[in-house]
This record gives C-alpha cells, sequence and structure tokens, in this order.
C-alpha cells in the first residue's frame, strides 16, 4: 500500500485545509489525527501540541511554525466538527454510533464463498505464475465441476458470481456459473494473483540459476520482496484484492462466489479475519478447494470446510 500512502503522509507536516471545500477525506483525518495523538493516546489538539512546543523551546523559529501548524489544525478541526455536527473531543468521549438505513443494511449477515481456480495447463517445470494468462487444463476443468457441485451444497441467499479477469479464474467462474445457473457479475482485476514482475512465467529452475541472489534473497524476505518496479509483495496484494472486495461488496447485498487464486484468497480470508497477511501464507489451498467466511457487522469467520465435516 505504499504508493497509495505517500501522497498522503508527504503533505501532512504543512497541510491546510481549502476554503469552500466540505468533503472529509482521508488526508483531513490523517493530518488531524497526526495533531492529536501521542504514540498510541489520544491526547487532544492543546496538550499534544504543547509536547511539541517544550521539545523546541529555545528555537523560536521552530516554535512558531509549531504555532502555525496549531492554527492550521484549529481550522481543520472546526470545520470537520462542523460537518458531522459533534465535537472530536464529544466522539471519543461517546459510544460507537449505531448503524441505520442503508449503512444497517450493508452490515447484514452475509456468507462468501472464496474459490480457487482449477489446475492449469501443465509446463516442463514449476513456473512463477503470477499473472501470466494460462488456460485450465482437463484436470482443472474437473475441479471446477466438482467446486460447483460443493456449492450447491452451501446455503446461499441471492448469491452473486464473480470472479479474476485471468482466464483460469474466468473459464472455473463460467463452469461454476452453468453448472449453478448464474452469470457471472464481474470479472475484477483486483482479485488476479500477485504481479512478480519479470519473473511472471519463467521456469523457477532457470530464476534459481541466472540469479540465485535474488531468488535466495525473496526466500528470505518472502512477504516484503518485490521483484521490480510494478510487481507486487505480499502486503501490496492485500491492499490491492481487500480494497477490490470491499467495493464488491458495497455494489451487492446477496451473498458472494469470488474465484481467485491461491495468494490472493489468503490476503483476502486474513483480511477479513482481520488477521495479519502472514498468518495464511503457510496454508495449502488446493485447486478447486472452497474458503467459507460468514461476515456480520464486519467481522469474519472461517467455517470448518464442509468436504471434511461429512
Amino acid at each position: 500500500g505504499w504508493y497509495e500512502l505517500a501522497p498522503l503522509i508527504r503533505p501532512h507536516m504543512y497541510y491546510s485545509k481549502e476554503d469552500g471545500d466540505d468533503s472529509i477525506t482521508e488526508l483531513d483525518l490523517l493530518c488531524l489525527s497526526d495533531r492529536m495523538v501521542k504514540e498510541d493516546e489520544y491526547v487532544g489538539l492543546r496538550k499534544r501540541m504543547s509536547y511539541v512546543l517544550e521539545k523546541f523551546q529555545g528555537n523560536p523559529q521552530a516554535q512558531e511554525r509549531i504555532r502555525t501548524r496549531l492554527s492550521e489544525a484549529r481550522r481543520l478541526k472546526h470545520r470537520i466538527e462542523g460537518l458531522v455536527g459533534s465535537t472530536v473531543e464529544e466522539l471519543m468521549a461517546g459510544p460507537l454510533p449505531e448503524l441505520d438505513g442503508e449503512e444497517a443494511e450493508e452490515e447484514k449477515e452475509r456468507t462468501l464463498c472464496l474459490v480457487r481456480h482449477g489446475q492449469i495447463r501443465q509446463h516442463e517445470g514449476p513456473i512463477f505464475l503470477g499473472q501470466t494468462d494460462v488456460p485450465l487444463s482437463d484436470l482443472g476443468r474437473e475441479q471446477a465441476r466438482q467446486a460447483a457441485e460443493s456449492l450447491k451444497r452451501i446455503p446461499l441467499e441471492s448469491p452473486f458470481l464473480c470472479c479474476s479477469d485471468l482466464s483460469r479464474a474466468r473459464e472455473t467462474a463460467e463452469i461454476i456459473g452453468e453448472a449453478l445457473g448464474l452469470p457471472i457479475f464481474l470479472e475484477e482485476p483486483g482479485f488476479r494473483e500477485m504481479a512478480l514482475g519479470d519473473w511472471d512465467g519463467r521456469l523457477v529452475a532457470d530464476v534459481r540459476r541466472e540469479e540465485p541472489e535474488e531468488y535466495e534473497r525473496r526466500g528470505r524476505e518472502f512477504l516484503t520482496y518485490k521483484r521490480s518496479v510494478g510487481s507486487e509483495n505480499f502486503y501490496d496484494l492485500s491492499y490491492r484484492a481487500s480494497k477490490a472486495l470491499d467495493r464488491l461488496m458495497k455494489q451487492v447485498e446477496g451473498d458472494l462466489i469470488l474465484v481467485a487464486h491461491g495468494g490472493t484468497i489468503k490476503m483476502l480470508t486474513a483480511h477479513l479475519l482481520g488477521m495479519p497477511p502472514e498468518r495464511f501464507l503457510k496454508e495449502k489451498i488446493g485447486n478447486g478447494q472452497i474458503l467459507v467466511i460468514k461476515m456480520q457487522r464486519g467481522k469474519g469467520v472461517l467455517l470448518p470446510d464442509q468436504e471434511e465435516s461429512e
């Protein structure tokens, strides 16, 4: 998420809200909270800025800049409070607001079925698949049919069928949709597998032989390693896929069947269960396997494997 976060961080020290702008943005909240929180404790605007003034006591230039920031922060605070109809102090002291109307409807219990695509056409050896577009094998199509039969046994309310736009996920979704009588509602690039840059589609043995240091480095820095500009690590994948899912959940009201990729499903599962990305990295998700997650008021619960429980 760094590239999305950097534009917020860059101007936050001297940020000021333009007159006539009645929106509340992420940058507004980031800058205001920066001036009202000390480490992990909410202390309020005046107390937080007094710490900084004391720190630079004896430095008139620094103190003048701090007072300018304090003045801008007060202006931003009053603007936001006027828009929401409460002071920050009242919001911090009171209970969380109850959702009603349309927002409450979005928080009702829902079931998400995360389905990994079927086996792909095989290569001469293991490859860094990434976002290389490879079709299903005959076995992969059979795995998709078996996944469809399993989905028939899962009680779903007005389900929507969605998938990654890569052909192995789309073809799996088409087979499932035909068996369940569901059209594909959305093919979403945000649900693609992790981009591996110029390693996408290359044989693992070739990379290991030709770039042994980078190969070893990826093993040591598995979560954070990025091959090149345009490639991703697991944190990038988690951010991209979870944002795509959040958008989708606002578009549809029923339950959801999402056909995607192993890495994507692991990151989405961690996101939905409120766990760190590394929690599911070592979990094995087979081709055609289904993870069922119950969502209620923003919290997810991973249900037991239906096939194993039977």
